[in-house]
């Protein structure tokens, strides 16, 4: 049976649960969402719930800033390294 089919006995099996077909659509692959009580907007073809964030609003992560600073070290250091490398072919071509 084909993914599409599947998803389609969810859907059906969601509505008959008492979970409410919205008028919105999943951002990642446009299938309907669904309210879940308890789950909020669901998409039921990526398995994941999506939060609707309105322009201007910021939705409120959690991000953890040692993921950021770590990858802003390798960065520098990746930067270093080409800058090295250049330097050194520029000086190799000059020989």
């Amino acid at each position: 049976m084909s993914k599409d089919n599947d998803d389609i006995k969810v859907m059906a099996d969601l509505l008959r649960q008492g979970s409410t077909l919205t008028g919105h659509s999943c951002p990642a692959c446009f299938s309907p969402l669904f309210k879940i009580h308890g789950k909020g907007l669901w998409c039921v073809s990526c398995q994941k719930q999506v939060k609707i964030v309105k322009e201007g609003e910021i939705e409120n992560h959690n991000y953890k800033t040692t993921n950021f600073s770590s990858l802003e070290s390798t960065m520098r250091r990746l930067t270093s390294e080409v800058k090295r490398s250049r330097t050194a072919r520029r000086t190799r071509l000059r020989s």
